[in-house]
């Protein structure tokens, strides 16, 4: 006898979570995270401090882009993300909406990697990745210090800086302003 046809995951089996737990759809299946450490939040907090003011406020920088963290975005496949920072062009999308999740393709997306996570980030969401078309992905190691960015090719992301700590940076997409990467982690 055959088996019943799969139910596919939606965004309400996400929300049945509650609003403390961290899950995404991916191949229609709810996948759940384990909650981020110290480490992880340092680093996001101190990532966006340097992308949105000049990018998000036009402080120091351009401005022109939306910078938000942990934001639920539906990718063109169906899958249901929730990358750690996530910015679009205000030129792609004029408006930030309030209805969750965003189904607009981002700009850019941070991952900052964790011990749990970190093959998944750099395996299967960054393939997912590709195959939405987002133009720059960054991979933050708070652990080796270090952050990946990759750019779009239809190939494949390309590898297009890999940047320690103790040292300045312009990084696309944000490469008007020079950020000081070793900021980004936990003193040592």
């Amino acid at each position: 006898m055959a088996d019943p046809a799969r139910r596919l995951a939606t965004f309400d089996d996400v929300l049945a979570l509650g609003e403390d737990v961290h899950a995404e759809i991916i191949g229609g299946e709810v996948v759940v995270h384990a909650a981020p450490g110290i480490e992880h939040g340092f680093s996001s907090v101190a990532i966006s401090a340097d992308v949105s003011l000049p990018f998000g406020r036009g402080r120091g920088g351009p401005g022109g882009w939306w910078i938000v963290s942990e934001t639920d975005v539906r990718l063109p496949q169906g899958d249901i993300v929730r990358p750690d920072l996530t910015g679009w062009r205000q030129t792609t999308l004029p408006t930030l909406p309030r209805e969750r999740p965003v189904s607009v393709v981002p700009d850019w997306v941070c991952e900052i990697l964790s011990p749990s996570n970190a093959d998944y980030d750099e395996g299967e969401k960054l393939a997912l990745y590709h195959v939405a078309g987002v133009p720059f992905v960054w991979h933050v190691d708070p652990e080796r210090r270090f952050v990946r960015v990759y750019a779009y090719d239809p190939r494949g992301y390309l590898v297009h800086a890999t940047v320690r700590a103790g040292a300045e940076a312009a990084l696309p997409p944000f490469d008007a302003v020079t950020m000081a990467v070793g900021a980004w982690f936990i003193p040592r």
